[in-house]
């Protein structure tokens, strides 16, 4: 299932909805903003009017759709004259789109076995070595999508090249498989959150089954919002969207440790120079890049302060 996403900076949010109503009858199913669903969101007070960047997750009723809702929506944005401050992207509906994608119970993504049936999993998972089971749910993060499996070789990179971590923080955990991959890996102190609770829920599950809840613990956050900003880690990887991603670069800088780990993707190749360009503003170097079909992964390390 495909969605357009709209990054929006405008202190009119509530006049860009109304002009969006009309599409409800025939084209659009939801609209989310700013990660609160409904049509009138902004009207209804939920969110505060203050804000001046907005994202809008808009879902057809179906991908047939999605040129006719682009169509009206270039011509709502000209004529509101925001033309010069949205970004339109369509994307693909990670959740729906990663549980298509399996097909057999089980894979191998590098050292790391993904089950996918609880009763294959308990049968083996002692026998086979960094055995995870995450099995299809609402919480993105199944391993069949390319962007979570670059997130693992990436994590599995550094854990074969001697990175120690003692703390790691998941950002957007999803399922949670990045935070149990960590956890299996280093049996470290992991943070895995989400702003989404029935995602949070599940993935805690999913922490119990691979039995790692005792170094993971799960926090409701959008974003940094809830998150202890005097805790620093060693490893933070981000598996979500390019314009989150590109709002937290700061937070990411202020919570890693000199010489920590940056693992992010959930971002198309095309999208990784403006990411790429975004860490120069912060003590961020490059220091791997993963491909994967249209999908970028970036590895970044902070670089340590001169004593």
């Amino acid at each position: 299932m495909k969605y357009i996403l709209l990054d929006i900076n405008t202190t009119n949010i509530n006049v860009l909805e109304t002009a969006l109503e009309p599409l409800f009858s025939d084209l659009i199913q939801s609209i989310i903003v700013n990660g609160v669903e409904g049509k009138e969101i902004a009207n209804d007070n939920i969110l505060d009017l203050s804000f001046s960047a907005w994202q809008l997750k808009i879902i057809p009723k179906s991908d047939d759709l999605i040129d006719d809702i682009v169509k009206e929506l270039q011509t709502i944005i000209n004529s509101l004259s925001l033309s010069n401050s949205v970004l339109m992207q369509i994307q693909e509906d990670f959740t729906n789109y990663s549980n298509q994608l399996i097909i057999h119970p089980n894979f191998q993504i590098g050292k790391f076995r993904i089950f996918n049936d609880l009763e294959d999993f308990q049968k083996n998972k002692h026998m086979v070595p960094n055995a995870i089971m995450v099995a299809q749910s609402t919480a993105f993060g199944t391993g069949k999508h390319e962007t979570t499996a670059m997130c693992l070789q990436a994590l599995e990179k550094l854990f074969s090249s001697g990175v120690k971590c003692n703390t790691a923080l998941d950002v957007g955990t999803g399922s949670g498989i990045l935070a149990i991959a960590i956890a299996k890996m280093w049996l470290c102190e992991v943070i895995a959150t989400d702003l989404d609770e029935l995602a949070l829920s599940t993935a805690n599950n999913f922490f119990q089954i691979n039995e790692v809840s005792t170094h993971i613990k799960p926090l409701i956050s959008e974003g940094f919002n809830n998150i202890n900003k005097k805790n620093q880690y060693n490893i933070i990887v981000a598996n979500i969207l390019l314009q989150p991603l590109l709002s937290m670069m700061n937070d990411f800088a202020e919570c890693l440790l000199d010489g920590g780990y940056l693992i992010l993707s959930g971002i198309l190749w095309q999208q990784k120079d403006s990411l790429i360009e975004k860490s120069k503003q912060f003590n961020f170097q490059v220091v791997e890049l993963i491909k994967n079909n249209d999908w970028a992964c970036v590895v970044f390390r902070k670089i340590e302060h001169e004593a």
